[in-house]
């Protein structure tokens, strides 16, 4: 596993626990990202940042996460983004600039940075489980909207996934739901009330800027 940055060789268990208890922002790009105040930016930019896709065309993350392969996929936001790693699905037609890390496909999530990055359907996945691989805790899912009438994205990103793909990807977020238990392991949030991802326990941005760093809210039953 290289980064493509000028021969500097990245080791496969770099990142693996790198981040171990900082709290981690995981960026989607849904409407819901409209709804962050300036403020309320400053202070996400202080954790750790690791967005999906097309984020970057919205705001810019630390580290960003794309499974696009084919050049003419690529959003022009991910070439142009100035995050400090950029990981892109193994593949031949790899063309992000540097720096940039290649990952292996994986159906489940992985428990290190060796075994690849969860990427069923949409590159959020691949996002969250490096988050989890990074040892981050609490994790904040940001923009993970899955509205039914925009699907989980601006209108800056590319074609829509099928109502097929948007379950898939949707419901497959509950792979990681068992890195969530027993009590004391990791705390996977999701900061928009409104989401359709309902697998893990719902606040919002403020909840988490007002609370104390491990704020867990409670869950309705």
């Amino acid at each position: 596993m290289a980064a493509l940055d000028h021969g500097i060789n990245i080791s496969p268990g770099q990142f693996d626990g790198c981040h171990a208890c900082q709290r981690a922002w995981v960026i989607g790009t849904g409407p819901s990202l409209r709804k962050i105040s300036d403020s309320q930016w400053q202070i996400i930019d202080r954790d750790i940042t690791i967005g999906a896709g097309n984020i970057a065309a919205f705001h810019d993350v630390r580290y960003l996460v794309t499974f696009e392969l084919e050049p003419q996929n690529q959003h022009p936001s991910a070439k142009e983004s100035k995050a400090e790693y950029k990981f892109a699905a193994e593949g031949p037609q790899i063309t992000l600039p540097y720096p940039n890390v290649r990952y292996k496909h994986l159906r489940y999530p992985g428990a290190t940075f060796k075994e690849g990055l969860l990427a069923w359907k949409t590159s959020a996945h691949a996002a969250l489980n490096l988050a989890v691989i990074m040892g981050c805790n609490p994790i904040i899912l940001l923009g993970i909207d899955y509205d039914k009438n925009d699907r989980h994205i601006v209108p800056q990103t590319a074609t829509l996934a099928t109502d097929a793909d948007w379950i898939m990807s949707r419901d497959n977020f509950s792979l990681f739901c068992p890195m969530t238990t027993p009590p004391g392991s990791i705390s996977i949030l999701n900061a928009n009330l409104d989401s359709a991802v309902e697998c893990f326990p719902k606040t919002t941005v403020q909840e988490i800027i007002d609370g104390c760093r491990n704020y867990v809210p409670d869950v309705e039953t």
